[in-house]
């Protein structure tokens, strides 16, 4: 045991340096709660003070004051990082403290003399600015003072430093701010600053222990790339909040610092873990990161669940009716902000092992894509949200693809074949002591390298699922409505007039009865069935090949337009893709274990496909060819395979055969009304009366990159020759039976289904193809590790495709020339606005009606055609049009309709959303 004496007449500071024995899970959980609670006691406190203030100032001053306190959190929080370099060492402080203390200085004075022209460029008054020049002197060293706290494990004195900032805001700054307004909230922000500074400092003359292990000894790097990639990290929290008041209109950038200060009080509750994390994991502690990215995840889905119940009631409540319009955005924001709990645990850890430098580039890089996204897309509340929210989850991937494939590549592809082998004979093991087998094969499991970043990968896609830009659209009010009556009246009601199996709108009934019929609620079913496809991807291509090939099927699937566009419609699509990959899961375990598990998996997936959609018949058809064919090339088990094939075959048939009377009775209404099982074209290529190559070739574009304008899509198409090539000779290459398999389960479908959209033009749909959708998902994938042996080559590529398919993602959900993009509730919501008792709304198709009755149940509404001829005079007369959902006839009519309309009444605004369009008339 070696000691030693630092620090000056202020303080003394004992190191001992020794090899800390193990500490348990219940003390390193009961370690960490305790800080977190403080730390959400400090939350509550600063929510409070955020919330008064609201209530205090008028909209004008709450947005200045909020752009104050995110540039003070851009200033603090990369000041916290000396919080993480501290943690780590707790014996940089008194070095740092001289350096930092000279460079805040001098910032402060350089900031405070250029406050004139910052205050213009932040739109804020210019003593904010002095103010966050003032507090430049406190907030750096107490950030190391309160990071020596974490690295001594003084939690006590810390969580006292922690309640003490928000204290002084509440009896200082609501004086302040009832007084002076937005200023004065801002001087009590710095006074409580210095206040928590005297309070992490302590008693003078003071002679601590600090326990050094000798796992952190060495390490003197370590501490820099932390502070590094900390400070990013910051940015990426506050960033969008800058951006968003700098271009954002006043009434929008107030709406989105109402949502920023409540996503912060989430990102805020997990702060204090990462910090707590450092010097256990600087240690090698066993237990730390599962404690804290478990903590991390409990308190971010606790605050993503307690917004997602009633987020409108808690919007109004808190801020008041003028915020209601962030409604559609908190849940997704609050998931970004608990994503960046987590982020940021992972990241703590990672530079706590030795993984600084790469940790701190890929926090840099996703930083840089943020700030492009917002300066490209940046235009509402909505688009800089769900550029938070894809920053957030691109953190989680990123972290995920650095430590399985760039850092120690060759090390981790052995891992993972002995992993799998572990695994594997844990899970198919049936001796004596299974549930103790079971217990410990979960073990090994949370500590695999793959499914820690396979559990990242599947959070950034739920993150991803959750940003929904658009509305509710016709379709889905037509589910909703359907979901809202009695279950006997609802089948009913699908067996007279719908072409659709009944297993979604049951599960969509139950979601209906049990939590409500809100668009988030909805969409749940579909959103938690395309989340389970990406763990789905990773299994169906880990059995179907190798492990590798599953990580990219992971993350191509949390991405992929397509699968992210279904995830967030009320429609049984989702749910249809999610059945097709089990379904092929089921089949890679057949044909290449043999076990009893991949039969039952494939009969229950194959069964359930067929009750969510009817033209899954196509992919199940094909499967069992490959059965077929499996079974003529396996002559040693043909007698096994086939017996096993047979007996699969009876029971999918006894799972489908109570379909049969449901179905036909569909067929027979929907013949005898003269539609067969036909069903409107959503749009794009629905005005075709034939089936071309650019009509395949579209589909099929559609189900790679989702969907886009109408240019852009020509333009991808005219590349077909180039992509069927390049896909041909690189499968070709490495083409086994089960490559063969899935590219037949992703080509046969297609002929069968054009075969019928030759008599049925309108059933050639990308929509009735979601199973073909995965099997190109999987596809990709083996293109990828099929391509090159190189495992930087493959992560190049990997890491190639995830950004096309992202910018593929951003363009789809936010394009406004997106031809399936339908702005319902945004072109409803400016009518609501003006409505008055005697106002009339006029929509056209007449299919809208669920639209309407779903976003404007109060309103007076008719469908062209059966409007009244004479309105009362100074009435409103508003006209709700979709070009892209008319019949040939309808926009002819709604033509004239509109040119008598501006003959007799004055036409006073036209709002135009994405494929909506409202006209307003004054009578």
């Amino acid at each position: 045991m070696a000691l030693t004496t630092q620090g000056g007449a202020e303080e003394q500071l004992v190191v001992l340096s020794y090899r800390e024995p193990a500490t348990t899970g219940r003390r390193l959980g009961g370690e960490q709660a305790g800080v977190a609670l403080g730390q959400m006691a400090a939350g509550a406190g600063n929510l409070v003070f955020a919330l008064a203030a609201a209530r205090i100032l008028d909209p004008a001053g709450f947005a200045r004051l909020s752009v104050f306190l995110g540039l003070y959190l851009v200033l603090s929080l990369p000041a916290t990082s000396l919080s993480a370099a501290t943690a780590v060492d707790p014996r940089k402080r008194d070095a740092l403290l001289r350096k930092v203390s000279a460079v805040s200085l001098l910032l402060a004075v350089v900031m405070a003399a250029a406050s004139p022209g910052l205050a213009a460029l932040l739109n804020v008054p210019i003593p904010m600015v002095v103010g966050l020049a003032a507090v430049l002197p406190a907030s750096a060293p107490l950030a190391l003072d309160r990071g020596r706290l974490y690295g001594t494990r003084r939690h006590r004195r810390l969580v006292e430093s922690l309640v003490a900032e928000p204290a002084v805001r509440l009896s200082v700054g609501l004086s302040l701010a009832a007084w002076t307004g937005p200023v004065g909230a801002a001087a009590g922000v710095v006074i409580a600053a210095y206040t928590a500074r005297e309070v992490a400092r302590g008693r003078r003359h003071a002679r601590r222990r600090l326990y050094q292990s000798r796992a952190s000894a060495g390490r003197e790097g370590t501490a820099g790339w932390t502070a590094a990639a900390f400070a990013l990290l910051a940015l990426l929290q506050t960033q969008d909040l800058v951006f968003a008041n700098a271009i954002l209109p006043g009434g929008k950038a107030a709406a989105y610092a109402a949502l920023s200060t409540l996503g912060g009080a989430a990102a805020f509750a997990t702060v204090t873990i990462p910090l707590v994390l450092l010097p256990r994991a600087v240690r090698r502690d066993k237990h730390s990161l599962a404690v804290a990215a478990g903590l991390a995840g409990v308190l971010g889905m606790s605050a993503v669940s307690v917004t997602a119940i009633a987020p409108h009631a808690l919007s109004v409540a808190l801020f008041g009716s003028r915020y209601g319009s962030i409604t559609p955005y908190l849940v997704p924001y609050m998931m970004a902000m608990g994503l960046l709990g987590i982020g940021r645990v992972l990241v703590a850890h990672r530079c706590a092992t030795g993984a600084g430098p790469r940790t701190t580039l890929v926090a840099g890089v996703v930083v840089v894509g943020q700030w492009v996204a917002i300066a490209i897309w940046g235009r509402s509340v909505g688009t800089v949200a769900a550029t938070t929210v894809a920053a957030t989850a691109a953190l989680l991937v990123g972290i995920g693809v650095e430590s399985l494939v760039v850092l120690r590549a060759p090390a981790v592809g052995s891992h993972f074949i002995r992993s799998g082998q572990r695994i594997e004979a844990a899970v198919s093991s049936t001796a004596h002591g299974l549930p103790r087998r079971a217990i410990s094969s979960l073990g090994r499991a949370a500590h695999d390298p793959v499914v820690l970043a396979m559990s990242a990968v599947t959070l950034a896609g739920l993150a991803v699922r959750f940003v929904v830009p658009r509305g509710i659209w016709l379709d889905e009010a037509t589910s909703i409505h359907q979901a809202s009556m009695p279950f006997g009246e609802m089948l009913k009601n699908l067996g007279s007039t719908d072409v659709h199996p009944p297993l979604y709108f049951a599960v969509l009934w139950t979601t209906d009865h049990l939590i409500g019929s809100g668009p988030l609620a909805m969409r749940l079913p579909s959103v938690l069935a395309g989340t389970l496809a990406v763990p789905a991807a990773y299994l169906a291509a880990r059995d179907l090949w190798d492990r590798r090939s599953g990580v990219i099927a992971g993350v191509l699937a949390s991405v992929a337009p397509i699968l992210v566009w279904y995830s967030q419609e009320v429609r049984m699509y989702s749910l249809f893709m999610l059945f097709a990959l089990l379904a092929l899961w089921g089949q890679a375990r057949v044909l290449r274990y043999g076990t009893a598990g991949g039969w039952v998996i494939y009969v229950l997936s194959s069964a359930a496909l067929v009750w969510t959609e009817y033209f899954a018949v196509f992919q199940l058809v094909t499967q069992q060819a490959v059965f077929v064919a499996a079974i003529i090339r396996r002559p040693q088990q043909r007698r096994q395979l086939l017996v096993a094939l047979l007996i699969a075959t009876f029971l999918m048939a006894v799972l489908i055969a109570p379909l049969e009377p449901f179905a036909w009775h569909q067929f027979v209404v929907n013949q005898t009304a003269g539609k067969g099982f036909g069903a409107p074209s959503q749009v794009g290529l629905a005005g075709a009366q034939s089936i071309s190559v650019y009509t395949v070739l579209a589909n099929l574009a559609w189900a790679v990159v989702g969907y886009h304008s109408a240019a852009v899509m020509a333009a991808i198409v005219a590349l077909w020759p180039i992509g069927i090539f390049l896909a041909l000779f690189l499968l070709g290459r490495n083409m086994t039976d089960r490559t063969a398999a899935v590219l037949a389960t992703a080509v046969v479908p297609v002929v069968l289904l054009l075969a019928i959209g030759l008599v049925k033009r309108n059933l050639f749909e990308v929509r009735y193809l979601s199973g073909v959708v995965v099997a190109l998902l999987l596809l990709c994938s083996r293109l990828v590790t099929g391509a090159s042996r190189s495992i930087r080559m493959q992560a190049t590529a990997c890491v190639a495709i995830v950004a096309l398919l992202a910018g593929s993602l951003g363009d789809e959900q936010v394009n406004g020339s997106n031809p399936r993009l339908y702005d319902f509730a945004g072109a409803l919501h400016a009518v609501q606005v003006r409505y008055r008792p005697g106002d009339l709304l006029v929509y056209s198709p007449g299919d809208l009606d669920l639209v309407v009755s779903y976003y404007a149940p109060h309103i007076d509404a008719v469908q062209l055609g059966q409007a009244e001829v004479g309105r009362p005079a100074g009435t409103e007369l508003f006209v709700l049009g979709s070009s892209n959902l008319m019949a040939p006839n309808e926009p002819s009519q709604l033509g004239r309709y509109l040119s008598d309309l501006r003959h007799q009444d004055r036409l006073v605004a036209v709002v135009k959303k994405a494929n909506a369009t409202v006209w307003v008339f004054k009578v």
